[in-house]
């Protein structure tokens, strides 16, 4: 399974990586059952209740590993454009390397 462009198993995030406060498929989990407390509560309110510190946490933890992804193939890759990036990163399996 393939995930922001890093191969993703059930089994291959177990511990915490270096240098993140949560795992790549915990973050998605409490994203994705959550979307909704991202959409709606406005950033002041992130460290309100324990849940919104967790969703905020996860929002942030997915956007540094994708923008990680993404720079790191921007890097390796002659690329014309943001979209063919994504699509190349995602065809190479992705690098988890600073990702998970």
């Amino acid at each position: 399974m393939l995930g922001f462009g890093r191969r993703v198993t059930w089994t291959s995030d177990l511990v915490v990586p270096p240098g993140h406060k949560m795992t790549f498929k915990d973050a998605l989990h409490i994203l994705s059952i959550n979307m909704v407390i991202k959409i709606v509560v406005p950033n002041w309110a992130n460290n309100l209740t324990k849940q919104t510190r967790e969703v905020d946490l996860a929002f942030t933890e997915l956007k540094v590993c994708f923008f990680f992804n993404l720079f790191e193939t921007v890097l390796t890759e002659p690329v014309s454009c943001l979209i063919h990036c994504v699509a190349i990163h995602a065809g190479n399996g992705g690098s988890s390397q600073g990702c998970g």
